[in-house]
Order: C-alpha cells, then structure tokens, then sequence
C-alpha cells in the first residue's frame, strides 16, 4: 500500500493504518487457517485418521475430549481425566 494513497484518499494517520493493516492480516489469517482439515479434504489430502479428525470435528462443535472419546471411540475415560486434560489445555495456551 501506497502510505501517500492512504493518507490523502481516506485521511488516515499512521496509528489507523497500522490498525487497518493490522485487522487485514488477522482476517487473511482466520481465513487462511479456518479449518484446514476441510481445506486438505476438498483437495483429497488426508492429514490425520478418521477416527482422530471425528473427534476433532466433535470436540471444535462445542464438546468436551472426554463426550468425544465416548462417542467416537466408544472409550469411557475416567472423572479425573477431564479437569487434567482441560488442565494441560490451559497451560499450554
């Protein structure tokens, strides 16, 4: 972008075009990288198992790890193992 095209087009001053700059890259991002399981498969990639991409599919609709492995893997996982792995999850964000 043309800093003199910005500035007396849309009278922006160096503050606003970094946040405009800014917003556009994190759109172009979550675009990008929105769910790049459905992206490789519309492409034939397969990046992970079916089993492993329907418990993410589960787990990114509003479901828990431990539902998940219930209902994908037909695995009940003891109390103790939810709080742990939401726990990890914590830790590591």
């Amino acid at each position: 972008m043309n800093n003199s095209i910005m500035a007396s087009e849309f009278g922006l001053n160096k503050i606003e075009k970094a946040f405009l700059f800014s917003l556009l890259v994190s759109v172009v991002t979550i675009v990008a990288v929105g769910n790049i399981y459905w992206v490789c498969g519309k492409f034939g990639i397969e990046l992970a198992p079916g089993w492993y991409q329907d418990i993410v599919d589960f787990v990114s609709s509003g479901g828990t790890i431990v539902e998940a492995f219930a209902a994908v893997a037909g695995v009940t996982l003891p109390a103790w193992v939810g709080p742990v792995l939401a726990a990890f999850g914590l830790a590591s964000a």
